[in-house]
C-alpha cells in the first residue's frame, strides 16, 4: 500500500466516522495502525472536528466542513497533477 501523509490519512478517517463509529471500526476502515490513529483521533478531538462519546465517535459540522474543503483542494491539486 502507498504511504498516506497525515492530511490524507486525516481526511480518511473523517469519511469513516459519518456515522457514529467504534475506534476498532474506524481502525479496520482506516487500513493504519494503532498509535497512527490514537495520534489522529486525538487531534481531530483537540481541534472539535470529531467527537468523542462513550468509546464512540462522530463528525462535527467543523469536521464536515474541513473534510469538504479537503475534497475541494485535493480535487484542484490533482487538476494540476499533484498528489496530496
Amino acid at each position: 500500500m502507498k504511504n498516506r501523509n497525515s492530511t490524507v490519512l486525516t481526511a480518511i478517517v473523517l469519511e469513516n466516522v459519518q456515522t457514529v463509529s467504534r475506534k476498532t471500526e474506524i481502525l479496520l476502515k482506516s487500513n493504519t495502525n494503532t498509535k497512527k490513529l490514537d495520534s489522529i483521533l486525538s487531534l481531530l478531538t483537540q481541534n472539535e472536528l470529531v467527537k468523542e462519546f462513550e468509546g464512540n465517535f462522530l463528525i462535527t459540522d467543523s469536521g464536515r466542513k474541513y473534510l469538504e474543503a479537503y475534497r475541494k483542494f485535493s480535487t484542484i491539486s490533482e487538476s494540476f497533477g499533484l498528489k496530496l
